[in-house]
């Protein structure tokens, strides 16, 4: 696909998926995800999602994508070789072609429900911390961090109140695994650690047979069942003896089993394990565990004690964590680990452009990428770019991070012409030139990065002083991992250096800072932003004394910075100004009616939006919760049965301009089985046999212009599609039936299908049966 034609299709994707899951849940959309095939050759996704322990990626093809005799042979096997490579690494691919996001709004809205769920459980991509360089320390010499100090004892303590479930929350990269592995060896129970990648499972064996080398540590996944630990050395007989536990080990003692696995392994094997074979279970990534497989799995085992690790406590779809793990025992983000002295303290510079951004063209969490190159390929704002390098920070080895890869290219240039070592680095290169460009970063051959998304995540630099923000983003995620790459220590690093390169924005489409992304009201060049208490508190006291000798703290000597004024920021967050609120379709939702009725409340003054967002040619609004009784009264609407009563009401009302929400609740009640569900499969074969047997009987099929009278002319997927984007879909909005995460299985709601009795069933197969009837007796001329 063209540059022009992916531009534009990003546009209307993002515009799709919005209307689908609402504004909120665009930040949770990654366009370009970076990834490496097999081969080590870097690829992009076009969007990438994650939902439970879920990889998806989202593709948009040319018409011809699929074709080889249109599609240049080398072109095609590339992208097989693509493909292979996302399902090899655990992504769910799914593709759209550019006609259907044009000409097919309403299919493709329908195909993401059916793939993602109605109300999908969505994470952020953001690592916000670097990975720690684990070395090869002994067990005895291992010396604690303050953090994991504090957190065993927590734990310990917990355990003495009678407490058996705890979570641990800390930011990414300051050793939730190796708080874990102690706390269970301090314990002393066999051990279930549980992750949901292959990369975290093999990770945390390790650290288990680092920390804890008296266990027997064992791996277990599709593979088979691989001992890592004590055992392996044993000969094979004594091996099978030990595990028969017919013989006791070297000091009379049978280790300690550890058994580290993958999540979705274990969920479809709980009958291989007993469920109080295990004392200690721990839940990696754990913001994961209110998903049903998490459920299933934690309410499986009887243990003793069950430990959650995090980074990200909260959830992206509002079900709280403490529901399983009904203790904190400890938390760290990264300011926390800053201010604990884990991470190095960050300082501040905010450097304002003349740039206006307020016509750039943005989707709510990402600018149109046409739009913000035009406005910031400028020589004047390239060339204040350097220019702060050379009066701020000269010499200093800086990551800039720019608009995209011509942007890097055509800094890193002007950086050379000025004599300062510079390159660009970007996904276009190879892998091997890749590695040499950061090799030579490293130890200093090259002083300037000038970067696009390829250092966003998974690259870490202690050695790295300066970070230069030249990219306006309106990402939480992009931005925080932009900063993840400069905040590990070094010898002599006395602080990072962010400098944001402020441009002229509205409410709507200002770009993140340092400032506006942690809340900092007050600003002041070079001043620290994030550090321990303390160190804040002994630089203010110098600044003031500064202020008077007009001399630079010592600090920032080296910071070529004239002293200046406190600055208030204006804070103002749109994303966060609606983070409590309900959307249009929430609202709509709860109070029984569709999204259309909200719509012209609004737009006809007869309800009052608390905030709307201006995107584009769209406003969407968003309501506090606590009106819904007043918009309730003010616009008439009755209030909501209980769903058993509310069920029967809607069902006799139905109205019919079809006869398909008739036909999809005989289905329902024909093939639900006794857990209330139905395979997706069987469920559109037996809706289009209705219409086909009619057809075949010489009967009416339906209403001229309706779909289905052309029955012999829909595919299956036509088909499945119409069921899902009508019928189904007035069902599930008022919350009767709903798409299982199987994906191919529907269910009732759990609390109305326990209610119905046999002779609810039967009753409402006759009511469906004769509103049937009476449709084709009054509406459907016979045909002929």
């Amino acid at each position: 696909m063209s540059e022009s034609k992916f531009k534009e299709s990003e546009d209307l994707f993002f515009e799709l998926f919005a209307e689908t899951f609402g504004l909120d849940k665009l930040q949770y959309l990654v366009p370009e995800y970076p990834f490496e095939d097999i081969y080590g050759y870097p690829r992009r996704i076009d969007y990438a999602l994650m939902s439970g322990v879920d990889k998806f990626a989202l593709e948009i093809d040319g018409q011809r994508y699929h074709d080889p005799l249109q599609v240049a042979k080398d072109k095609f096997i590339d992208d097989l070789i693509r493909q292979n490579s996302l399902v090899y690494h655990g992504w769910t691919v799914y593709r759209w072609a550019y006609r259907q996001l044009t000409q097919s709004r309403e299919q493709v809205k329908s195909e993401l429900v059916q793939f993602l769920g109605h109300n999908p459980m969505l994470q952020l991509w953001a690592e916000f911390l670097p990975l720690q360089r684990a070395g090869e320390v002994a067990s005895g010499d291992l010396e604690l961090r303050e953090h994991q100090a504090s957190a065993l004892d927590e734990l310990a303590g917990l355990r003495r109140e009678g407490k058996t479930i705890a979570l641990l929350t800390h930011a990414t990269g300051t050793g939730k695994t190796t708080t874990a592995v102690l706390d269970a060896k301090r314990v002393g129970l066999p051990v279930l650690f549980l992750a949901h990648t292959r990369e975290l499972v093999e990770q945390a064996a390790h650290t288990f047979l680092r920390l804890w080398p008296e266990a027997e540590v064992i791996v277990e996944d599709g593979a088979g069942r691989r001992s890592l630990g004590k055992a392996k050395d044993l000969p094979a007989k004594r091996k099978s003896e030990e595990a028969a536990g017919t013989v006791e080990n070297d000091d009379g003692v049978s280790p300690i089993e550890v058994i580290v696995s993958s999540i979705q392994y274990v969920s479809r094997n709980l009958s291989h394990f007993s469920p109080d074979q295990f004392g200690y279970l721990v839940i990696d990534e754990a913001h994961h565990a209110t998903s049903r497989t998490y459920k299933e799995v934690i309410g499986y085992f009887k243990t003793r004690f069950l430990l959650g690790l995090t980074a990200t406590p909260e959830r992206m779809d509002g079900q709280s964590l403490l529901d399983i793990f009904q203790q904190v025992a400890h938390r760290m983000d990264l300011k926390r680990a800053i201010e604990l002295g884990e991470l190095v303290p960050i300082r501040c510079v905010r450097v304002k452009t003349n740039v206006d951004l307020s016509s750039v063209r943005f989707n709510g969490f990402r600018y149109q990428a046409k739009d913000l190159e035009e406005k910031l390929r400028i020589p004047e704002r390239d060339r204040l770019i350097v220019q702060t390098y050379l009066e701020l920070t000269p010499g200093e080895r800086t990551v800039i991070f720019c608009v995209n890869v011509a942007h890097a290219e055509s800094l890193a240039e002007l950086f050379c012409a000025e004599g300062v070592p510079a390159r660009a680095v970007s996904g276009r290169q190879g892998r091997s030139e890749r590695q040499q460009i950061l090799a030579d970063y490293a130890t200093g051959v090259i002083r300037v990065l000038c970067a696009c998304d390829i250092l966003n995540e998974g690259w870490d630099s202690p050695e790295t002083r300066v970070l230069f923000m030249a990219r306006p983003t309106l990402s939480k995620v992009i931005y925080l991992q932009q900063l993840g790459r400069g905040t590990r220590k070094a010898p002599g690093k006395e602080s990072l250096l962010v400098v944001d390169f402020v441009d002229n924005g509205n409410w709507y489409n200002q770009g993140l800072s340092l400032h506006r992304l942690f809340k900092i009201r007050e600003y002041m060049a070079g001043r620290l932003a994030l550090a321990p208490t303390e160190k804040i508190a002994e630089e203010r006291a110098a600044w003031e004394a500064a202020r008077l000798s007009q001399e630079l703290p010592e600090a920032l000597a080296h910071l070529h910075l004239w002293l200046k004024d406190i600055e208030v920021v204006d804070l103002f967050d749109w994303q966060d100004a609606i983070e409590h609120m309900w959307s249009h379709r929430r609202l709509a939702m709860e109070l029984g009616v569709s999204d259309d009725t909200v719509l012209n409340w609004v737009r006809k003054g007869k309800v009052q939006a608390d905030h709307a967002v201006p995107l584009g040619k769209r406003t969407y609004y968003y309501f506090e919760p606590d009106r819904v009784e007043e918009i309730r009264r003010a616009t008439n609407t009755p209030p909501r049965l209980p769903i058993y009563d509310e069920f029967f009401l809607f069902v006799r009302q139905a109205d019919m301009v079809f006869s398909y929400k008739s036909v999809l609740l005989m289905a329902m009640l024909e093939l639900t089985d006794p857990d209330g569900r139905v395979r997706v499969d069987r469920l559109v074969e037996r809706f289009a046999r209705f219409y086909r047997e009619r057809e075949e009987q010489g009967l009416p099929v339906e209403a001229p212009k309706a779909k289905m009278a052309r029955v012999r002319d829909l595919t299956t997927d036509d088909i499945r599609n119409l069921l899902f984007e009508m019928p189904f879909e007035k069902f599930e909005r008022k919350g009767y039936f709903r798409r299982c995460r199987e994906l191919t299985e529907v269910e009732w709601h759990p609390s109305l299908w326990v209610k119905l009795t046999a002779g609810d069933k039967e009753m409402l197969l006759r009511e469906a049966q004769w509103q049937n009837d009476d449709y084709y007796a009054r509406r459907v001329a016979p045909q002929g």
